[in-house]
Parts: structure tokens; sequence; C-alpha cells
């Protein structure tokens, strides 16, 4: 039954530290409270995301891979690709989007640019698949498919910006939403942040002024124990 995972994450081993980085990020992404529960066309929003499939190489543990891939594939929900020029050029990718269009869920794709540049002849990121349609039985057909993608480049929407479009795409609201959602948080942290910041500065403060009292008492009673060792002599 599809479900058991929010999505699988179809990406070039040479793009492993920003998959890894993406997949954390995700399972760690907090659902707002007020967004658990809506029903959505696909399905009631979850309380997280987790889990997301991202590591292959756990299912070579038995049988074909192309069995395990697809196994997996049926039962994830959305398809998430890192599109790179490397990803452009993986047969693993380029077959796990094959895949999972064959099975009648190219609405369920979610692209994610990360590198290269999309149409470019020497630096294109979207693998072969991914822009063409395909056919029940996995035959790439030549009628090309419109895509939107996120776009985690600098000149593109950003990392954070592009996290929040796939997070909008994995729960099935609106990007608004979810950037909104997600910018209050961030001024909630910062104004957190800069509570325990003027916290730990009046400590300092304090503790600076009792070691400036402590060191002026400790002189006063130095000097007035000389005064006495003075006054004594003169007994």
């Amino acid at each position: 039954m599809a479900g058991r995972y929010r999505a699988f994450i179809s990406y070039s081993h040479r793009d492993a530290a920003f998959a890894r980085r993406v997949h954390a990020d995700l399972e760690a992404w907090r659902v707002d409270n007020e967004l658990t529960g809506r029903q959505t066309p696909i399905g009631p929003v979850p309380q997280n995301l987790r889990p997301i499939f991202r590591d292959r190489e756990d299912l070579s543990g038995g049988g074909k891979l192309n069995d395990a891939i697809r196994d997996t594939l049926s039962n994830s929900k959305f398809l998430l690709v890192l599109c790179s020029p490397d990803a452009a050029r993986s047969s693993y990718v380029d077959n796990e989007v094959r895949l999972f269009k064959s099975m009648g869920r190219a609405d369920r794709i979610i692209p994610l640019i990360i590198a290269g540049e999309p149409g470019d002849a020497d630096n294109e990121c979207f693998p072969h698949a991914l822009t063409h349609k395909v056919s029940r039985d996995g035959l790439v057909l030549e009628e090309r498919e419109e895509l939107l993608a996120a776009d985690a480049r600098e000149q593109g929407d950003g990392r954070a910006r592009a996290l929040a479009k796939v997070v909008a795409g994995l729960l099935g609201v609106p990007f608004d939403e979810i950037a909104k959602r997600a910018e209050k948080a961030q001024k909630r942290r910062t104004r957190v942040l800069a509570t325990v910041a003027a916290s730990m500065f009046l400590l300092a403060v304090a503790a600076a002024g009792f070691a400036w009292l402590s060191e002026n008492r400790r002189v006063e009673a130095e000097r007035n124990y000389h005064a006495a060792l003075n006054a004594a002599d003169s007994l």
C-alpha cells in the first residue's frame, strides 16, 4: 500500500552530502499544530514528514535491485528528485523516475534543482525521464513534460525557500502558507535567541559588578589592615 514513506529521495551519489542534509532537514521539519489533520487533496496533513527514504544501498540485501526499488517506490507517496548534472547522467536516477512515472504518479514528483542549468546541453540538470512522459509499461515517450521545480541555487529560490517549497508539496499545502509559518517560526527563534543573549549579557554585567565590588572590599580591607598595623607600630 502506498504511503509507508512520505517520499523517496532520488539522487546521484556524487550529491550524497546534499542529499543527507535535505533528508535530515525534512525529517526534522516541525509541522505547525494548526496544520496537522487538515484535509488536503493528498490526505490529512501529518504531524511530521517521517519516514523519508534516502539510500538505495539499503535495498541490496536480497533479490533484484530493480524489484526492491519498485517496491519501495510503490510504498512512497512522493518522489523527490535532486536535480544536477550528475543526476542527469545517472542511470539510477533516470530509472527511478521512469519506474515512478510508470505507476501513474507523475504528479507526485517534486524536482529540486541543486546544481546545473535546465535545458543547457553541457550542464543539464534534469534526467531524461523527468522531462518526458512515460507510458504504463515504462517506455519514455517523445512527448515532453512540463516541470515546476524548487530551485535551491543561490540564483534561484535559495536553499531555505526551496526547502519550504518541497515541504509544501509533501504536505499538499500552498507554499505561501508554509513560507509564512516558517517565517513566523524563525522570528520566534530569533526572539528567543535575543532574549537568551540579553539574559547572558545581564548576567555577565552582574558578575562583573560583583567582581568589582568584591575587589573594592578586598582593597579596603587590606588598607584597613595596614592602617591597623601602622597604628600598632605607633603605640
